[in-house]
């Protein structure tokens, strides 16, 4: 799987301009998971919004639209994940 850093979600994001407030959701972490997998979900929908490799195992995940998400970490080769439901950017302060 090639991976895409959350750096480069920032800066895709960055160009927009119209949000007065940082489009986080809560932060969320895995224990026991190094260079964890990012995946987002619109919990609507059930969509993949976006998945990426994390350099550790915590993160405050970037979205692009106000909404409900779900959000999993985890190694998808030991199949060990972590899931976070119902995580909106309201939540996140």
């Amino acid at each position: 799987m090639k991976c895409r850093n959350e750096s480069s979600l920032r800066e895709k994001h960055d160009g927009n301009g119209s949000r007065k407030y940082p489009p986080y959701l809560p932060e969320v972490s895995i224990k026991g998971v190094r260079n964890a997998v990012l995946e987002v979900c619109d919990q609507k929908t059930g969509e993949l919004v976006y998945a990426i490799c994390l350099t550790g195992n915590t993160v405050r995940p970037l979205v692009f639209a106000d909404g409900t998400y779900t959000v999993r970490l985890g190694d998808p080769d030991s199949g060990k994940w972590e899931t976070f439901k119902g995580q909106t950017v309201a939540m996140a302060g």
